[in-house]
């Protein structure tokens, strides 16, 4: 189409033989940079900075070849016109680009279902999750330089909590989060829901926290248009827990040794108490092994305590390897060593947490691991 319209026209205005064949030459390379620089704007490939660049330098050759090639009857345009010319023709080419190029705000979303939430998510480069962590991690979203990601674990929403979880978010990342206002970040589930801002070196990113039947959902949002795409993702939020969101039983087999008695305990839970020593066992969402720290000091932040967790450790287990680390727990001045233990259980796609205070020796409390395992799905669970 650009061969057979650009020449007639570039005859229909007078211009004919070489300067005509010169005219139409640039106003073909500058078609052809024009329908290359949108396509890749619309094609969602935004990381080249060179496509604006290029168009202007080609509308600007254009113009200024199309003043060079005037017949010669004409007046010769001065060479101040000439510069006019160029620079607003790259002004208003840089100004045309701006306004039909897709912003990030504007991405396209897409329904996902996750643990009982529905919310929209766009296209990007998704990290790959063979284990079945509870988290989707988005990169590039929408093509644009934006990260998104999604986290949820079993619990119970307060401010507290949701508190914990973002400061635990900014920490990895040498950080502290700032509260924002309700009205900033609005969920369309409207249920209660607290958000949060992080500056990093890196840049800005946000986190809203939000309740959905038994589980808490974080969203994290950073990059271009963070603030637009956030609001217009949590816009989406749709809460439909599952038909088992009731069952607080904990899918575990727990046989304990002699001495070892059961005790009261809180939904999603198993105590057990001998003497000074305690054992608790629990459920939670599969995660990384560098968020278990996150959630064990966001759990211990909510229930009045300060949790430090010391390095992980692998043991050997009958059920494979148990990830375990050894800690503090200090509570009105009192300062009490504990032992912590998670694992997978594959076929309930959660993972089993055990946790052992007191005692002065470690070794021994990581020994109480063994007497926990997970339930199959045809094995009926410890009663609570």
């Amino acid at each position: 189409m650009t061969s057979a319209v650009i020449p007639g026209t570039v005859a229909a205005v007078g211009i004919t033989g070489d300067r005509g064949r010169d005219l139409g030459a640039y106003a073909a390379i500058t078609v052809g940079l024009t329908v290359a620089g949108c396509a890749q704007a619309w094609g969602g490939h935004r990381q080249g900075s060179w496509i604006l660049p290029s168009i202007g330098v080609g509308l600007a050759v254009a113009a200024f070849s199309m003043l060079r090639t005037l017949p010669a009857a004409r007046v010769k345009p001065s060479r101040a016109l000439r510069v006019v010319t160029v620079v607003v023709t790259l002004v208003a080419t840089v100004m045309g680009m701006v306004l039909v190029t897709p912003k990030a705000e504007d991405m396209a979303l897409h329904d996902r279902e996750l643990a009982g939430v529905t919310i929209g998510l766009p296209d990007g480069e998704e990290a790959p999750n063979p284990g079945h962590a509870a988290m989707v991690s988005i990169d590039h979203a929408g093509g644009f330089n934006t990260a998104v990601a999604v986290i949820w674990q079993f619990g119970t929403f307060d401010d507290a909590f949701a508190r914990g979880i973002a400061d635990a978010a900014a920490a990895r990342m040498g950080a502290k989060a700032e509260p924002l206002s309700d009205a900033a970040l609005v969920v369309g589930s409207d249920g209660l829901h607290r958000s949060f801002g992080i500056a990093t070196e890196a840049g800005e990113m946000s986190i809203t926290v939000f309740a959905c039947g038994t589980r808490i959902f974080g969203v994290m949002v950073g990059g271009d248009g963070m603030t637009g795409v956030a609001r217009r993702m949590l816009a989406t939020v749709r809460c439909r827990p599952p038909a088992d969101d009731g069952d607080d039983r904990v899918p575990a087999i727990v046989e304990m040794p002699a001495g070892w008695q059961r005790a009261a305990s809180e939904p999603r839970q198993l105590r057990y108490e001998s003497g000074l020593e305690q054992m608790v066992v629990t459920s939670m969402e599969i995660v990384a092994d560098a968020q278990v720290q996150s959630a064990v000091e966001a759990m211990a932040r909510r229930m009045g305590f300060d949790a430090r967790l010391g390095a992980r450790h692998a043991v050997a287990a009958s059920e494979g390897t148990h990830a375990v680390w050894g800690g503090t727990m200090t509570d009105a001045g009192v300062t009490v060593a504990f032992q912590i233990g998670t694992w997978p259980c594959p076929e309930r796609r959660i993972a089993l947490v055990a946790i052992h205070l007191g005692g002065d020796d470690e070794n021994k409390g990581l020994a109480l691991f063994e007497h926990v395992r997970c339930a199959r799905r045809d094995e009926p669970a410890t009663a609570r």
